[in-house]
């Protein structure tokens, strides 16, 4: 693979994201439902601390944010297309992409932060198409990561 299309993210990520299998990986992130995620662990089930959410981001979720795990994969594939993958949290080694929960083809998904808060630089990540936005949000704390949401937001026109 060339050096400029190795895979982008966090390397626990990007290893779930390509046991996944289903289409090569340019970026793969770990995102987070908000209505879940005030008090919660990372893949590890480390305490990543307590996030204080506004009442626009701690209400139930709906429609497809209700479906999705926490935490999800969001993949980019090596043809722009975007998938979130639910994720069952597995010791050790991070993690098992289990399905496809959604997925968007080239250019029907816009992916732009929100700017973050708080010590673990968690950051509101919207996912815009014509059906409406998903909100979910992101840890920044990891140059991976943080390599791999500004790739997302390149490639899908969001940044």
């Amino acid at each position: 693979m060339r050096p400029d299309l190795e895979p982008v993210g966090v390397s626990v990520a990007v290893r779930i994201a390509q046991r996944w299998g289903l289409a090569p990986v340019r970026a793969a992130m770990i995102v987070r439902r908000p209505d879940l995620f005030s008090v919660k662990t990372d893949l590890y089930g480390i305490g990543v601390g307590r996030l204080i959410v506004g009442k626009e981001l701690s209400r139930p979720a709906e429609g497809l944010a209700a479906t999705l795990s926490d935490p999800t994969l969001a993949v980019l594939d090596d043809r722009g297309g975007v998938h979130l993958v639910k994720v069952k949290a597995k010791f050790p080694g991070g993690g098992v992409a289990k399905e496809e929960m959604k997925h968007w083809r080239p250019g029907a998904v816009r992916i732009a932060d929100r700017h973050g808060w708080g010590k673990n630089f968690s950051r509101v990540v919207e996912f815009s198409d014509s059906e409406g936005t998903l909100t979910m949000l992101t840890n920044l704390w990891s140059k991976g990561q943080r390599a791999a949401l500004e790739l997302f937001e390149r490639e899908t026109a969001g940044g």
